[in-house]
């Protein structure tokens, strides 16, 4: 992983203000991911235009949501075999922790904001949820946000990236998010068909 720049204020606005520098941002609640500085005079950065870095921010706070689900899954205690699959998310977002940072992702804009903001609401959610209920929680949560992030790749940052070398990198995201809503929705079915619902 690359050094990290110099970190920027995040904005002050009419809504309430996550601040992914602030360390009272605690795990429990939310850890947020950080924000950078513009990159344009750091030589041997590729850069990303202002409306790739929204979307890359976006997918920063996506990654670190999906890897404080699964963290906080495993620490509630997972059937098989959604612990097997849940301890291989958290080793690949830590494996790929920081991948969007070399694009200087704008985590300050408010819809990435207000992302982080729901990411925490639903992990108080995840939090409350009883106990049993973990494992379907969890591959739900999942799903829905694997989902919700290659729709973004696919109607929103793929199809708007100008700059050559972001929307090859974009693309290459594509394939592996596939893959592990495709997981996803099996351990669902796998669910369903345990408990004698239709997959």
């Amino acid at each position: 992983m690359l050094a990290c720049v110099v970190s920027a204020s995040v904005p002050t606005g009419a809504f309430a203000q996550v601040d992914p520098n602030d360390p009272a941002e605690a795990r429990t609640r939310y850890e947020a991911p950080v924000a950078k500085a513009a990159g344009s005079d750091i030589p041997g950065w590729p850069q990303a235009n202002t409306r790739e870095r929204a979307g890359l921010g976006l997918l920063s706070v996506v990654d670190q949501y999906q890897a404080d689900l699964s963290r906080l899954a495993l620490d509630r205690g997972l059937a098989d075999p959604v612990h097997a699959w849940a301890e291989r998310m958290l080793a690949d977002h830590a494996a790929a922790r920081g991948r969007h940072d070399p694009w200087l992702p704008d985590l300050g804009q408010p819809r990435a904001q207000a992302w982080m903001r729901r990411g925490q609401r639903q992990l108080a959610a995840f939090r409350a949820a009883e106990a049993d209920d973990a494992s379907p929680h969890y591959v739900r949560a999942m799903s829905v946000s694997l989902a919700e992030a290659l729709q973004l790749l696919d109607e929103e940052l793929i199809p708007q990236a100008s700059s050559p070398r972001v929307h090859a990198y974009l693309s290459g995201l594509r394939e592996p998010l596939a893959d592990d809503l495709a997981a996803a929705r099996r351990l669902m079915a796998r669910d369903g068909a345990a408990n004698g619902a239709s997959p």
